[in-house]
């Protein structure tokens, strides 16, 4: 029983890491501010139809902030990605253009 637990916490603990490799930092004006931009961005991602009709809808985040919690209401840390059931492909810019966000280029 030990052993199962241990394991469902590692697997947790490694899509954590997963979904924080994906994360892309978004500049944005939105009247709603942070928790109002990122319901805007979750939906658009949601709601994406890529030209790929093999790919579907594996996971949309948004957390209002930068990096280091600040500027909330101007900036945050996103991601929205797809699958083909083997390989993830990311959509930022596609969510980016369509939320009016301007994407942090690294």
């Amino acid at each position: 029983m030990k052993f199962v637990a241990a394991a469902l916490a590692l697997v947790s603990a490694l899509a954590l890491v997963a979904a924080a490799d994906d994360r892309q930092t978004i500049d944005f004006t939105d009247a709603d501010g942070g928790e109002g931009f990122c319901k805007k961005w979750k939906c658009a991602c949601i709601n994406y139809v890529p030209n790929d009709s093999s790919l579907y809808f594996q996971a949309a985040y948004c957390q209002p902030g930068d990096a280091r919690n600040n500027a909330r209401d101007t900036t945050a840390r996103v991601f929205c990605s797809f699958t083909d059931g083997t390989n993830k492909k990311l959509v930022n810019k596609h969510i980016a253009a369509a939320t009016g966000g301007h994407l942090h280029q690294y």
